[in-house]
């Protein structure tokens, strides 16, 4: 698989210019490409520089935290966001009442997150200037065409994961999510990567992310209200997640189909008489190590 090197840099340059002055109160934008930012290096990362340089997995290991500080901060965005929804009708004082609260976490959280961005925002970008040019080095001149290449290995494992997932449930569906983000970054830097596919991945992400947003809601929800006066207003957000699980589970399987119809898939390749493409190579790799077609 080629890669495009402007999709390796973007995510670096825009991360090197978030951490060169972040505010103590920034917008849910600024959180959101931040945490987007991080993300995307942890999945690019690994996949295009396996070797792990003692630089390079302090990187990495920096960008966990900063990500997981962002990802708290971005919650509470999120979670006043669909608490809104609710202003409107018979719940509104109940709500009023809940996005005071994520509001007092939301700016608990992004004291945090400032506090350690801007005590090792120095040291992080030279470190991503760093790896700028290192990626620029590796995949960047003409005399290393023949190494522009996403380890298709890694895009396999990944499969192969989401292939041999236990059966989804609640408990498991968030981490069968972070998953798909993963395969889906590191697809996105391919030249040759179905958009089809990744737009897909990209909707599974959305359907369980929209779920989880309203169960995470509903959890914060039982802490902050009243059992008696906002009794409906809680079973309202609780009926809302129960919905969003539905629709969350349906996308997930229906990706899986979509991805493991290895029948279909190769009876396709077989007629066309065209040389497999990534997703038919991996498949047929799955065939010879588990023995299942479908």
């Amino acid at each position: 698989m080629g890669v495009e090197l402007d999709k390796i840099q973007k995510p670096i340059r825009k991360l090197r210019k978030i951490l060169e002055g972040l505010p103590p109160d920034p917008t849910a934008r600024v959180v959101h490409l931040l945490r987007t930012y991080a993300r995307q290096l942890q999945a690019i990362v690994p996949a295009l520089m396996p070797e792990r340089k003692r630089k390079t997995r302090r990187l990495l290991k920096s960008l966990k935290q900063v990500r997981k500080l962002a990802g708290g901060v971005r919650d509470m965005d999120v979670l006043v966001a669909r608490t809104l929804t609710l202003s409107h009708g018979p719940h509104d004082h109940s709500a009023a009442h809940l996005v005071e609260h994520l509001g007092a976490m939301r700016l608990e959280r992004a004291r945090d997150l400032c506090e350690v961005v801007n005590e090792h925002s120095k040291r992080a970008r030279r470190s991503l200037k760093w790896l700028s040019k290192q990626i620029e080095g590796r995949f960047g001149g003409p005399d290393t065409q023949d190494r522009k290449i996403l380890p298709e290995d890694v895009v396999q494992s990944l499969v192969i994961e989401l292939d041999l997932w236990p059966a989804l449930t609640p408990d498991n569906l968030h981490g069968f999510r972070i998953k798909v983000k993963k395969l889906r970054n590191v697809l996105q830097l391919a030249q040759d990567v179905d958009p089809a596919l990744v737009k897909r991945l990209g909707k599974v992400k959305d359907r369980i992310g929209d779920w989880h947003d309203w169960h995470q809601l509903a959890r914060i929800a039982k802490r902050v209200f009243d059992p008696h006066k906002d009794r409906a207003a809680l079973k309202n957000i609780e009926l809302i997640g129960t919905k969003k699980l539905e629709q969350a589970l349906r996308a997930a399987e229906e990706l899986r189909t979509l991805l493991f119809t290895g029948q279909t898939q190769m009876a396709a390749t077989k007629a066309t008489k065209k040389p497999m493409g990534p997703a038919e190579r991996i498949h047929s790799k799955r065939i010879a190590r588990t023995g299942r077609v479908g």
